[in-house]
């Protein structure tokens, strides 16, 4: 999906990790499945529950084991993306809350929160774009900074899973859909798939990329933090083997020098200590560590814990209004502000409607509770099950 400017616009695809030796080009996701640009990690397809958390990204411009570039972004729980969005041939990372993406050059709003997102070059003019995948419609861009669609595409069934890259090497990205481990790559928006491969296993990591520089994207797969990369759209052995990372870091590609071959980076949570007790433990459970205040209302009047989406931990006060609070109570507030750690990570904002009931509601929903906490309706119900199954229901 990446796109590079300099003699012919060398296009790169964001990537999602292939099997073992054996390439199939196929993909499949569960409807309303988002996906951090063009990585295909089947673990992470839900967002919310398994979602990529963090917010440093160790950028490689090699195949050692070693990173180059260390880049900040966002928040802890932002979705975030890759791509060259101001045609200087050069992959970032970028980020989006909910309908907003910050892409450097601009903060574009677009489309609707439980769209995925693809970016590519769709036109050839080496600058990547914005598409949306909305059932089996994808609704695309040409033009940065847009909030309007100038295309809309039928494409594949509701719940594949697409991938974007420029298969034949003509600098405009297209589509491949990934159904098991079967990929139907496409050279052109509309017509049938013209390439059918088989691809390693249904639950390997696939990432899209140009791996040699000759202009055209293949694929490669990730097991722990092995990397198997072809460069040809066919099945057979890897013609290169990397190691890169931790088994915990969520992988990203992308062409970061300019060189006009992509390589890897990772998104690397911040650290968890090992938990110590049960509110520890149902942090870490989401990516969150615990600290704990002596005093009352740390986060606001009669506040007994506080979540920060630019934070990687939750606060929990061991007090209220002067007096020790007890262990089930502090591991409720653990649970509730658990709750509004998903509730961000769904919607990519915490101005909701009932946005306490509802973070109850989830907290009752992840913790197995046979009753609902005070205050909470059967409609704050439904909305925490839809946030748990990995979209926002407003």
């Amino acid at each position: 999906m990446k796109h590079h400017a300099a003699p012919r616009p060398v296009r790169t695809s964001l990537g999602a990790a292939l099997a073992t030796l054996a390439v199939v080009l196929t993909l499949a996701a569960p409807a309303g499945a988002f996906r951090g640009g063009d990585v295909d990690d089947p673990a992470r397809r839900n967002p919310v529950t398994n979602g990529e958390t963090g917010k440093t990204y160790l950028l490689n411009n090699g195949w050692d084991t070693a990173h180059d570039t260390t880049a900040v972004v966002g928040n802890h729980y932002d979705r975030t993306y890759t791509g060259d969005f101001d045609g200087d041939g050069r992959d970032t990372v970028v980020y989006r809350r909910g309908t907003t993406y910050a892409l450097g050059r601009c903060t574009q709003t677009y489309g609707r929160v439980n769209d995925e997102t693809l970016v590519g070059d769709w036109d050839g003019d080496g600058t990547d774009t914005l598409a949306l995948h909305r059932g089996n419609t994808i609704l695309l861009t040409n033009t940065a900074c847009s909030s309007r669609a100038e295309r809309t595409l039928t494409y594949g069934r509701p719940g594949d899973v697409v991938l974007v890259g420029d298969w034949d090497g003509d600098g405009k990205d297209t589509f491949a859909v990934r159904r098991g481990n079967t990929l139907y790559i496409k050279n052109r928006l509309t017509g049938a798939p013209e390439i059918t491969l088989t691809y390693g296993r249904t639950g390997d990591t696939l990432l899209v990329g140009d791996w040699n520089g000759d202009g055209k994207d293949t694929f490669a797969i990730r097991r722990g933090t092995t990397y198997y990369l072809r460069n040809t759209l066919s099945t057979g052995p890897a013609h290169h083997t990397a190691t890169y990372g931790r088994s915990t870091d969520a992988v990203v590609v992308g062409d970061w020098d300019g060189d006009h071959k992509d390589t890897l980076g990772v998104r690397r949570r911040d650290p968890v200590p090992t938990p110590r007790n049960r509110p520890e433990q149902i942090a870490a459970r989401y990516g969150m560590s615990v600290r704990y205040a002596a005093a009352d209302n740390l986060c606001g009047s009669g506040k007994v814990g506080c979540f920060g989406p630019a934070l990687p931990y939750i606060w929990v006060s061991m007090t209220n209004k002067g007096e020790p609070r007890t262990a089930a109570r502090i591991e409720s507030t653990a649970w509730h502000e658990s709750g509004h750690s998903l509730q961000y990570k769904a919607c990519g904002t915490m101005k909701l409607p009932r946005v306490e009931q509802v973070a109850d509601a989830i907290a009752d929903r992840i913790r197995g509770a046979r009753t609902r906490s005070v205050g909470v309706t059967a409609d704050d119900q439904r909305k925490a099950a839809t946030i748990v199954a990995g979209q926002c229901p407003y």
